[in-house]
């Protein structure tokens, strides 16, 4: 079937067949070296369905390729799980900001998250600045400093739309984040990666764009959560020392804990910077 038939006979449009393509994840049966004219073989037609299916709820497509590699029941039930757990953040983040909202428009009303306010143990003060630096025109860096959340989101130099990945992030995770839980946190980080898979999707020049993420957000239990993606770092203060909190994700701190480099020759190392997987190094926790 050319694209055209297979494209209504799925449902799916030519553009995202072509996305799906581009992604491995489905390529066509047959290309036609003179023309280009893709072709498909009814065979695949459930393929692209399941497919379409796992990306409308939200499966990113590097997990999506892994998946069709080893497909299993459980694995569906883990995303299920992962996609109510969402669900509910979200819902809970909406309803903050409703509340938000009604403060704004009656000073005489009570804090918007009152069980958040009584429940701390512990007082997070954060304060933030960012620098261009010496190597760059454009500081593609984003932070976020509040009472319940500092956050830092390193868009990927060099690569397009890295300031737009760290700007999402700098949106999304303290919208879905109130300081319920560690598993929440993850859920406000997880909600960002779709959100940035779906813009490089959606919009033609993004492809590849991403960015690192360090976030500590201070829970309701006075306990402070800590997440990281890429090699945005997390350090630790205490009676006159510096300890390093989180594990860089990237290709020299792999080859550090191997003990194939020494930590000192990591700057120097051609690989120095580098996500493990560039694809993969968008903000998220695959």
């Amino acid at each position: 079937m050319a694209i055209g038939e297979f494209s209504d006979r799925s449902g799916l449009s030519a553009k995202r067949l072509r996305t799906y393509a581009a992604e491995g994840l489905l390529a066509p049966a047959a290309v036609d070296p003179g023309s280009g004219y893709r072709y498909y073989s009814p065979g695949q037609l459930a393929d692209a369905q399941l497919i379409d299916a796992l990306r409308q709820a939200g499966v990113p497509l590097a997990d999506i390729r892994a998946f069709k590699r080893q497909p299993s029941q459980k694995q569906l039930k883990v995303w299920a799980r992962q996609l109510e757990t969402d669900t509910n953040h979200r819902q809970g983040a909406l309803t903050l900001a409703r509340r938000l909202l009604a403060a704004d428009d009656d000073p005489l009303s009570p804090l918007a998250n009152p069980a958040f306010k009584e429940g701390l143990m512990t007082t997070l003060r954060t304060s933030g600045r960012t620098d261009v630096g010496q190597l760059r025109k454009n500081n593609e860096d984003v932070i976020v400093t509040t009472d319940r959340l500092a956050l830092v989101a390193d868009g990927m130099g060099g690569h397009p739309g890295g300031e737009i990945a760290a700007e999402i992030v700098a949106g999304v995770v303290p919208a879905a984040f109130t300081g319920q839980s560690v598993d929440e946190l993850e859920a406000a980080v997880r909600a960002a990666n779709w959100a940035i898979r779906d813009r490089a999707v959606d919009q033609p020049g993004l492809e590849g764009m991403g960015t690192t993420i360090c976030a500590a957000g201070l829970l309701t239990t006075g306990h402070v959560a800590l997440v990281n993606v890429g090699d945005s770092r997390a350090y630790l203060w205490h009676e006159g020392a510096l300890s390093q909190l989180t594990r860089d994700h990237s290709v020299t701190a792999e080859l550090i804990e191997r003990g194939e480099l020494r930590e000192e020759e990591a700057a120097q190392h051609p690989y120095y910077g580098i996500g493990l997987d560039p694809v993969r190094r968008t903000c998220c926790l695959c």
